[in-house]
């Protein structure tokens, strides 16, 4: 997912706003940039393309080209979902994570969904380093780092202004994540409108919510299977409610490889030195097209 409003909820935001100083940097996902707004969006797919592996369109063996459309996809699903997150004022993109373990607090719950957040809460720690595994406090607990809400949707303007960011009328569900000047994620808010979603579409959003709050906070078009897909411009939007593969083997690559603030061009560098293009189970297939028919809880407001 791009930096915008949970999947099947993202009005465009046409102005860009100032960027906070240090200390306040923020990330939210209820800012959603045109194309170009960003800074330079395409920097990291560029840096990619030089340090990773060359595409051949010379090519004529049908495999070999498979083989490289599969890599360059992959190229720009990590992009996608790794690159496009905070821009400062030098417009120059920067990775963000935690890096200490995350305390998470439920609030608004009362209990009614505690499977589903623990369950999630799971499958995410099975894929980070013990350091960085989300700690899961009780209900309420105001000093928690991610605090995850589940409220109605007219609730969101007010809890987002006592935590510091500003909604936007519509979603059904959003993410703020602020960091410190060394790009390290301190804290975070997770807002679920418990009164519109439920069902598959309930899961997929915490599941998606909580893990974007861990650094991974962009959106893409290249997988449909991910949890990070979406494609507003063709009215198609994920509902995955499990990391696949891909999604597993990007967050370890994050974790154990990629320090908080690095570059496009050094990103680029790391995925040529960690990343195994020839590793099949983590290569992103071609994207097909899809047709998609959203009910009222999944259409985009």
């Amino acid at each position: 997912m791009i930096i915008g409003p949970s999947t099947f909820a993202r009005p465009a935001v046409t102005a860009r706003p100032t960027p906070p100083p240090p200390l306040k940097n923020t990330l939210s996902s209820l800012l959603r940039y045109p194309d170009g707004q960003y800074g330079n969006p395409h920097c990291f797919t560029l840096a990619l393309l030089m340090f990773a592996w060359p595409l051949n369109y010379a090519a004529t063996a049908r495999g070999q080209n498979s083989r490289t459309n599969n890599h360059r996809n992959t190229l720009l699903f990590i992009s996608d979902v790794l690159a496009k997150t905070e821009y400062d004022n030098s417009n120059q993109a920067r990775t963000v994570r935690w890096e200490k373990s995350p305390r998470l607090s439920v609030f608004g719950d009362r209990n009614r969904h505690a499977v589903l957040v623990q369950r999630s809460i799971s499958e995410i720690n099975k894929v980070l380093p013990e350091k960085c595994r989300i700690k899961h406090l009780p209900d309420e607990t105001a000093t928690a780092s991610i605090k995850l809400y589940f409220i109605e949707e007219d609730q969101f303007e007010k809890v987002a202004r006592s935590n510091g960011f500003d909604s936007i009328k519509g979603n059904r569900g959003l993410f703020n994540v602020k960091w410190n000047d060394k790009y390290e994620i301190e804290n975070a808010c997770v807002m679920i409108a418990e009164d519109k979603l439920s069902g598959k579409i309930l899961s997929h959003f915490v599941l998606e919510e909580l893990t974007q709050v861990m650094g991974l906070v962009g959106d893409s078009t290249r997988v449909h299977s991910s949890l990070f897909y979406e494609n507003p411009s063709a009215h198609q939007y994920g509902d995955a409610t499990h990391l696949t593969s891909l999604d597993r083997r990007l967050i370890k690559f994050l974790y154990e490889h990629v320090p908080a603030g690095s570059f496009p061009i050094e990103l680029g560098v790391l995925v040529e030195r960690h990343w195994n293009p020839a590793d099949k189970t983590t290569a992103a297939p071609p994207v097909t097209p899809r047709v998609v028919v959203a009910d009222d809880a999944q259409s985009p407001r």
